[in-house]
This record gives structure tokens, C-alpha cells and sequence, in this order.
């Protein structure tokens, strides 16, 4: 699975689910890029960069590592507000890496998922959780004719 893959199928799986609106990606969430209209949120992020370790014993394997968000809209300072909104984002992402991993067990072996808490991520306004993404993936098979003699 390439990178590439792994985006499309987390765009693919995101969009699909009922409750998240917009799918994007990037190297930093940017609040001032989406507009406060609660027609954008709850909003999936996939961050890059990617983590890559090249495996060679026992097999040959990549070891991939990766975040992805889910954020919602809070009430300015509102404590109650943002803890209910973790919540909701932490159940959703919670889903979509099950969906994941159920539809892409073959071409992508998770092997760790660490989530944190978000709160007032960006600016007073946001909430949600940020889930780290460990997997293994196969390697692209060697192919001499790529190379000149």
C-alpha cells in the first residue's frame, strides 16, 4: 500500500462516515484556513509528514507511522462543551480506524494507535483528538530493469 493509498482510503472511509463533513491534509492544521461556519466541522485531518522505517530482517517491510484529527467547533472557553466534543471526536475516529483496519487488514497491519485529547487546538474554538498511526505495509518488490547496469 502507498502512501498515496493509505490518504485516499482515510479520505474514502472519513467522507463516508455520517457525522464528518470535510476531509483534509497537510503538514499543519491551519484554523484560519476553514471558515467558523459549523458546516466545516466535525472536520478529519490527515497530518503528513509520514514516519517511514525501511525493514529488512525477519522480512521485508516498511513500518509506517502517521496522525490523523478530528475536530470540532466549541463554544468560546467552554470546558463542558469542549469535553463533549473530545468525546463525540474520539468515538468517530475510533470507527474509522476500525473501518480501516477492517478493510485494509491485508495491506496494512496496524500495529499501534495512540490518541491525545485536543483542546482548544489552534485557537479557543476547537476540540477533538489526535490519534497516532503505527503500521506495517509491503515493500515495493525490487526490479533490476529500473536501474542502468
Amino acid at each position: 500500500m502507498t502512501l498515496e493509498e493509505v490518504k485516499n482510503a482515510f479520505r474514502t472511509i472519513a467522507t463516508g462516515h455520517t457525522q464528518i463533513r470535510q476531509f483534509e491534509y497537510g503538514e499543519n492544521f491551519d484554523i484560519d484556513k476553514y471558515p467558523n461556519q459549523e458546516d466545516y466541522y466535525p472536520l478529519f485531518f490527515l497530518e503528513i509528514p509520514y514516519s517511514i522505517q525501511y525493514n529488512f530482517e525477519p522480512s521485508s517491510n516498511k513500518t509506517v507511522s502517521f496522525a490523523i484529527v478530528v475536530l470540532f467547533r466549541t463554544d468560546f472557553d467552554n470546558t463542558h462543551d469542549n469535553h463533549s466534543k473530545i468525546s463525540t471526536a474520539e468515538s468517530i475516529a475510533d470507527v474509522i480506524l476500525q473501518k480501516f483496519r477492517k478493510d485494509y487488514k491485508t495491506q496494512f497491519k496496524i500495529s499501534s494507535a495512540n490518541g491525545l485529547s485536543l483542546s482548544q487546538y489552534t485557537d479557543d474554538r476547537t476540540a477533538g483528538v489526535r490519534v497516532e498511526i503505527t503500521g506495517t505495509v509491503n515493500r515495493e518488490c525490487l526490479n533490476e530493469s529500473d536501474f542502468n547496469n
